[in-house]
């Protein structure tokens, strides 16, 4: 599950991930990219990138990651990722989530972690950087 959805982020490149724009889970120079490769990309869009108050995300839309306009905006409502349901448009299939700055946080703190601690493991043989990152 991590990998597709690793893939889709990999895929937005018009969003700040790199990628080719295709939607083929393809790095500039049409090599497929490593699953560490996505999971930075996926760790970055959605850790830092990502601002649940103004973009959305749709699968039927051509650009997977749209700007909200005013008429989604809900200052009564909690801070939750605008999910566009593919069979209504414009309703919110995570209008009910809550803790995206949580989960946003974690996703930053670990693209760091994996930065700092990946350039000094990467030296020793026999290091899974990802497994150690990921478990701690």
């Amino acid at each position: 599950a991590l990998a597709a959805a690793a893939a889709s982020a990999a895929a937005m490149g018009g969003h700040g991930l790199g990628g080719d724009g295709g939607g083929d889970g393809m790095g500039g120079g049409g090599h497929v990219m490593s699953l560490g490769a996505l999971l930075t990309r996926f760790l970055n869009f959605y850790g830092r990138e990502f601002d649940v108050r103004r973009h959305g995300l749709s699968i039927t839309r051509d650009d997977c990651v749209f700007e909200l306009g005013p008429d989604f905006f809900d200052p009564g409502a909690s801070l939750s990722p605008m999910i566009e349901d593919p069979l209504e448009e414009r309703r919110n299939v995570a209008r009910s989530c809550f803790g995206i700055a949580q989960v946003q946080w974690l996703f930053s703190n670990k693209l760091t972690e994996l930065e700092v601690r990946g350039t000094s493991e990467a030296q020793h043989e026999n290091v899974d950087i990802l497994r150690t990152v990921l478990l701690h």
